[in-house]
């Protein structure tokens, strides 16, 4: 995981993805990243799609199956932050064709952890550690009010 979000095994595709806010399509489904910070009171821990409609038929379509969908409203705005691949391409991480080789040939885990450093940066941890206290605080306050 540590990997796939550092941007080392991705597919080549995804440095170059034609797939982006103006490529045709009627509907964009993916994982709502950072639903915590945009929408802190919706429960999260099942994980949230973020669907967005980009036409009048993909609109019609998530109306269609809305009654079978537990749902709610947010916007381009509040999905792009934990989102930017929507709008640009992933850059590749520095060692990405090091690692892909390792990956290959058979490295094993505990090498692959030695070889390649994965680890947050401190900008990172910090809001990790905000975001956790924040999400404490919220559950003690609705708590109270339950």
């Amino acid at each position: 995981m540590k990997a796939f979000l550092a941007n080392a095994c991705l597919r080549p595709s995804c440095y170059a993805c034609p797939a982006k806010r103006s490529c045709g399509s009627d509907i964009t489904l993916g994982d709502f990243w950072g639903i915590q910070s945009a929408h802190p009171e919706v429960d999260y821990e099942g994980g949230v799609s973020a669907v967005i409609c980009n036409t009048p038929k993909g609109v019609a379509a998530f109306e269609a199956v809305g009654p079978c969908v537990e749902s709610g409203e947010s916007s381009l705005e509040r999905v792009l932050p934990g989102n930017p691949s929507l709008v640009s391409s992933a850059a590749p991480y520095a060692k990405r064709g090091e690692f892909m080789r390792d990956l290959e040939g058979g490295v094993d885990i505990e090498e692959m952890m030695r070889r390649y450093d994965f680890r947050a940066t401190l900008t990172q941890r910090v809001r990790a550690k905000l975001g956790a206290v924040k999400r404490r605080v919220l559950g003690a306050v609705r708590a109270q009010h339950a």
